[in-house]
């Protein structure tokens, strides 16, 4: 088996794990978890549960780029048949367009997903047991 492949396999299956470790501890999102700041990603588990259910619009409300999770798993999967300038301009962009996404939902106060709440924090709570 070749190692990229291999290398792919552990990777997947660690996301496998983590999200087991997520199911059975209750325990979201590790960024909030401990910044109490939403991550870029947040709301792309809930946005694909409207998929399954086909409520595209709410999938859109709770992330609106849900629709390029399953064209990065293509692209990351099929790395190795790409050119890597091609590759490294569409990991550019997506990392670009996440960014410019996650500010654009942090300004807008109409919607509850992406927050920023230092004293639901972990950080928070150990800094003031001492």
């Amino acid at each position: 088996m070749k190692t990229a492949l291999k290398q792919k396999i552990i990777i997947i299956g660690c996301l496998l794990l983590y999200i087991l470790i997520i199911y059975f501890t209750g325990y979201g999102c590790p960024f909030r978890f401990f910044l109490g700041l939403s991550c870029p990603g947040c709301g792309m588990t809930r946005a694909w549960v409207q998929v399954l259910h086909l409520h595209f619009a709410d999938a859109f409300y709770f992330h609106p780029l849900y629709f390029l999770v399953p064209i990065m798993g293509i692209i990351w999967l099929f790395e190795d048949k790409i050119n890597p300038k091609w590759n490294k301009f569409f990991w550019i962009i997506i990392a670009l367009l996440f960014i410019v996404v996650y500010f654009i939902r942090f300004q807008n106060s109409d919607q509850d997903i992406v927050t920023f709440n230092f004293m639901e924090s972990f950080l928070y709570k150990i800094f003031h047991l001492f």
